[in-house]
């Protein structure tokens, strides 16, 4: 069995992505929608569809030891509505892995973007969604959802830091050539 980490990456926002796997294997993903209304209820949605993961990675004999989200960047919210969320949600996610015990951690999606795409900022006026999709596909891997996408180049980002570190040779390749995506 291997001893890297199995984990959870979020994207973190109404639709949040989500990718889930042991490093150096092949993760699902998909995404969760948080719905439109209260803060509260989004917040409580996104509590309930963590622990859901882990109650559900915990069954199947590989606990999630470790969650990464994308982290909410002060400079990039220019609404006030926005920033709540996000702020909120990723507030969530620490709220619940720390009950949890789980080390959890943010990624700046620039710097996951960059070691895994080659780039991690966009020329002013590209559209970044469909820029990312285009780099993806490049890569073999064919993610139809951007919130999906956005979690799993964070989740690979975090499998090449863990593969480094552990001495083995990670790969940017993927086996498939589409994935689906699985519901919760």
């Amino acid at each position: 069995m291997s001893t890297l980490p199995v984990a959870l990456c979020l994207d973190l926002a109404s639709t949040t992505g989500w990718c889930l796997g042991r490093f150096g294997e092949e993760p699902s993903f998909g995404a969760w929608s948080l719905g439109a209304d209260s803060y509260t209820n989004r917040y409580q949605r996104l509590a309930d569809s963590i622990l859901s993961k882990v109650e559900a990675a915990e069954r199947r004999d590989a606990p999630i030891t470790r969650i990464f989200f994308e982290a909410p960047l002060p400079r990039a919210q220019r609404d006030v509505n926005v920033a709540a969320l996000a702020f909120g949600l990723a507030a969530i996610t620490c709220y619940v892995a720390g009950r949890l015990k789980i080390h959890h951690a943010p990624k700046h999606i620039g710097q996951a973007r960059l070691a895994v795409l080659g780039t991690g900022r966009f020329a002013k006026g590209v559209d970044t969604k469909a820029e990312v999709d285009r780099l993806c596909r490049l890569q073999g891997w064919n993610i139809d959802q951007h919130d999906a996408r956005d979690a799993f180049v964070v989740w690979k980002a975090c499998e090449l830091d863990a593969m480094g570190r552990a001495g083995l040779k990670p790969t940017l390749t993927m086996r498939r050539e589409t994935l689906a995506l699985p519901g919760l």
